[in-house]
Parts: C-alpha cells; sequence; structure tokens
C-alpha cells in the first residue's frame, strides 16, 4: 500500500535524479552568458530570488529538492540532492533553483543612471540596490559591463534587479539620444 503512493506520488511531481538528464544539463548551460543570451532565461538560488522574481511575473520554472515545499503558480519540479549540487554554483547549494525570463526595459523616465565598464559582479549588484534606493527609473549598462544574469551580480543585488528597469546599451546610441530629449547629463570618473 506503502508503494502504491510512492509510485501515485512520483506520477504526480516530476523528479530529476540523474545529471545525465538532457533537461538538466540545459539547465545547468544557463550558467553560461552565451546559453543564457540565446535562450533569454537565467537561474536563480534560493527562497528569497525565487520569490522576488515571482513576484515580477519572470520566474518560469521552479526546481524543489525532493522534500522542500513552495506552492507557487509556475511549473515545479523535484530534484535529488546530486542533481542540486550539479545545478548550483553555491559553496553550500540551497533547496531552490528558479529559471527566469530576462526582462526587456526600454529607456524611460528622469532619473538615468548610466553605467560603463563595470567589471566587478558585488559592484554592480551594490549599484543596483542603491538605484532603487534612490528612486532611479532606469540603469542602463553598457555592453562592456560584467553580465547581469551573472550569478554573483544576481546574489549581490538581493533580488531588486527585479524592481528596476534595467537596459543594455552602448554610450554611442545613449547619450545622444539623452540629449535630444533634453536631459541634462552629468559624468563621473
Amino acid at each position: 500500500f506503502s508503494l502504491f503512493f510512492d509510485i501515485l506520488f512520483l506520477v504526480v511531481k516530476m523528479l530529476y535524479s540523474s545529471i545525465d538528464n538532457n533537461k538538466i544539463k540545459d539547465i545547468k548551460k544557463l550558467h553560461i552568458k552565451k546559453y543564457r543570451d540565446k535562450k533569454n532565461l537565467f537561474l536563480v538560488e534560493g527562497r528569497h530570488l525565487v520569490l522576488e522574481a515571482y513576484k515580477t511575473g519572470l520566474l518560469k520554472e521552479l526546481f524543489l529538492e525532493e522534500n522542500e515545499l513552495l506552492p507557487l503558480d509556475v511549473m515545479t519540479s523535484y530534484m535529488t540532492n546530486n542533481v542540486k549540487n550539479y545545478l548550483s554554483e553555491l559553496d553550500n547549494p540551497t533547496n531552490i533553483i528558479g529559471v527566469c525570463e530576462k526582462k526587456e526595459g526600454i529607456i524611460e523616465g528622469k532619473r538615468i543612471v548610466y553605467l560603463d565598464c563595470i567589471q566587478d559582479p558585488g559592484n554592480l549588484g551594490t549599484i543596483i540596490r542603491s538605484c532603487v534606493a534612490f528612486n532611479i527609473d532606469t540603469l542602463v549598462l553598457s555592453k562592456d559591463c560584467v553580465d547581469l544574469y551573472n550569478s554573483k551580480v544576481i546574489r549581490a543585488t538581493q533580488g531588486l534587479l527585479f524592481h528596476l528597469n534595467i537596459v543594455i546599451e552602448n554610450i554611442e546610441n545613449f547619450v545622444p539620444n539623452l540629449k535630444q530629449n533634453g536631459y541634462k547629463i552629468y559624468g563621473t570618473k
């Protein structure tokens, strides 16, 4: 009788137990920028980041360790400990991994910050948190900045990247457009 319920439970939920599964391999590839760009997806790890992504509608799929529970209205699958360790970039992996869709930003608002060539993921994450704190309307990143969807950047933002309009644009296109629209431009070095 117990075996029947165990089998029924496995039928109702999808449990990934092998790192050789093609779906798991595809998700693992999202740690690489070119695959994130190709699929327009990225990963978040941990309850807080997953919930922040969910609040903004960007969470597309959820992976939970077998005994974890997080009832969200998204496609949810389960994973064994070895799959969790394989997918995670953390030294101490969390039991929750989310697959999120990248959001498209547009240059809008009165308070716009442009960043050029920021290379440190922690610095970019801190700047994003500061932009949210100071009610910046749009953050524009040059194409030479560290990837916005780098896992270290995401963790450093503490989920605030989901609550800020962020655009990637080169300065050659960005500044002339602002000047034409009457923006005052200030620069620092």
